[in-house]
């Protein structure tokens, strides 16, 4: 082997032994404080090895006792891997890779909690929505912030309207989530409870969506359910209500819910 190879091969090895062994803290704080929409607080261990107290996106915390292990066979498929787990008002745990040729991966996550945390998450803090959700996420792929393909299931048990004196229970729901064709869409299906639902959320490659869903109330809802589907405008001839919009992510959504003919309605 020639002296060049020898010498760049022994760099490698201590530059490697440099960062897996120095404090996760003092790199995070050298080479990435440029993020501020991601910042994680009381940061623990090393890069390969550690913890943080929280996680906060856009100033709001995410995730608590976040917890981090490197998975050094995930550089066979030129990516570097990492277990997660965190528990708090959402408990995660799963697979998060950074690919060398650029974006993120997900990986068999889990992540279950109570649905206003998620919203609160996510900055959606006026949604009067409350119960519990689950994610099943089996893989999904990352790029530039933007979610490209994914592959799982998202389900909401015990979903209540908060915004009467008395939260209305509206049931149990479950999103089928695929990709095909680079278009990732969401198909709602009701489970349990005074709902009847259905529909498709798509997301499209140019960062666009499009919402198409339908409800009605079953005949044995009590008043409050029946009185908040009319609520929505007029039904179709089967007595559903359509909701649909467009919109962009990052932009307003754009489309009220749609008149009793399964047209759009006006602006």
């Amino acid at each position: 082997m020639k002296t060049r190879s020898l010498f760049l091969i022994g760099a490698a090895v201590f530059v490697l032994s440099l960062i897996s062994t120095a404090p996760v803290a003092l790199l995070y704080a050298k080479l990435v404080r440029g993020t501020p929409n991601l910042q994680p607080a009381g940061l623990d261990g090393t890069l390969f090895r550690g913890s943080a107290s929280s996680l906060l996106l856009n100033g709001r915390p995410v995730l608590s006792n976040l917890h981090w292990q490197f998975h050094p066979l995930g550089l066979l498929l030129a990516r570097a891997s990492f277990g997660v787990d965190a528990q708090g008002d959402l408990a995660v745990d799963g697979t998060v890779a950074q690919r060398l040729l650029g974006g993120q991966s997900l990986v068999d996550l889990r992540a279950t909690g109570p649905l206003k945390a998620l919203l609160a998450a996510s900055g959606q803090v006026g949604l009067p929505v409350d119960g519990q959700f689950g994610l099943k996420l089996d893989s999904a792929q990352i790029r530039s912030g933007f979610v490209t393909a994914a592959q799982g299931e998202l389900s909401l048990n015990g979903l209540r309207w908060t915004l009467a004196k008395d939260p209305i229970l509206l049931g149990d729901f479950v999103a089928h989530v695929s990709t095909a064709n680079k278009q990732i869409t969401a198909t709602l299906e009701s489970l349990a409870g005074p709902l009847e639902a259905g529909g498709e959320v798509r997301l499209l490659p140019d960062r666009t969506f499009e919402v198409d869903l339908q409800v009605k109330a079953k005949p044995t809802a009590d008043a409050l359910v029946q009185n908040l589907v009319r609520s929505l405008g007029q039904s179709d001839t089967q007595g559903f209500f359509h909701l649909r919009s467009t919109g962009s992510l990052g932009g307003p959504a754009r489309g009220p819910a749609a008149g009793p003919d399964g047209a759009d309605g006006g602006e």
